[in-house]
Parts: C-alpha cells; sequence; structure tokens
C-alpha cells in the first residue's frame, strides 16, 4: 500500500511539473517567457496537442495517449510494470478534463507559458459542483497544470 500511495505522490509530482530546485541551482536571469490566454491558447499547437491528449486519454487508449508523449515519457511509460501504468491512467483520467471539460476551462481562464520557446505549462481550473439537495450547492476546483516540451520541431505532452 505504501509503494501505491508513494508512486501516486511521484505521479502528481511528475505529471503537473513539479520541481524542486535549491538556491545553488536557481537561475539568475529570469528565463524568457510568452503568456497565451483563453481562446487564443486553442490557436497554438500546444492547445490541439492538449485536446488530442484528453481526447486519447478519455476514449481509454493509453498507448495512443503516450503516443502524443516525448520520447523521455514514453520510455518510462513503457518501463512501468502494468499495474502501475494502470493506477497513472485512472489518475490521468481523474485529472486533466475531458475535451469540452478542457474547452471551457481554457476559454474561461486558461493560461499557456511558454518558457524559452522549448517548454510549456497549460494551467487551467477545474472545477466542480454538486446540488445536495434544494438551494444548497457544494463545489471545488483544482488548477490543472499540464507540461508540454519541444521535441524535434513538435509539442510533445512532457509527463
Amino acid at each position: 500500500m505504501k509503494s501505491a500511495v508513494a508512486a501516486i505522490v511521484v505521479l502528481q509530482m511528475l505529471l503537473f511539473g513539479v520541481t524542486v530546485t535549491s538556491s545553488a541551482n536557481a537561475q539568475t536571469t529570469p528565463a524568457k517567457e510568452t503568456r497565451i490566454q483563453k481562446a487564443d491558447i486553442l490557436k497554438h499547437p500546444v492547445g490541439q496537442l492538449a485536446l488530442k491528449y484528453t481526447d486519447a486519454l478519455h476514449g481509454g487508449d493509453m498507448d495512443d495517449a503516450m503516443k502524443l508523449a516525448s520520447s523521455k515519457a514514453q520510455a518510462r511509460w513503457k518501463s512501468y510494470p502494468a499495474s502501475e501504468r494502470k493506477e497513472s491512467a485512472a489518475f490521468r483520467k481523474k485529472m486533466i478534463p475531458n475535451r469540452a471539460e478542457l474547452t471551457t476551462a481554457i476559454e474561461a481562464g486558461g493560461i499557456l507559458i511558454i518558457e524559452e520557446g522549448s517548454s510549456a505549462t497549460l494551467n487551467v481550473v477545474k472545477s466542480d459542483s454538486s446540488a445536495s439537495k434544494a438551494g444548497v450547492v457544494h463545489s471545488s476546483s483544482a488548477t490543472i497544470a499540464i507540461p508540454f516540451v519541444l521535441e524535434g520541431g513538435q509539442w510533445k505532452v512532457a509527463q
């Protein structure tokens, strides 16, 4: 059980691009970045890739989804035992919105940050609401960050 929990935490860190750096490794000059917001994201290749990825992911074919990933991510995926691939696929499906939800979230306030022209992060807010009885609505939201990398002149899902 501990290994499953640890694997999920590691997957969360990998999937959402969490990194830890020491002050000795920190850059002294800020990275050049470009920000694209809302509907303009859907015109960018990363926006189109994000929609293809979510279609493949929610279509149930992780092999198709992973074809959209970087070579490093594909190699890591192939090295996982079947049980970890299954857990990873379920986690990704749970965390990454489907096409309609992703499109709505992007248009409502998504931000695509492209750094140094070779890596990017799509940030969207995923919201869930449910009514338990008349006049009572429960809502929650989470910020989802999907990392991308430019590989061989094409954008790929980084994790």
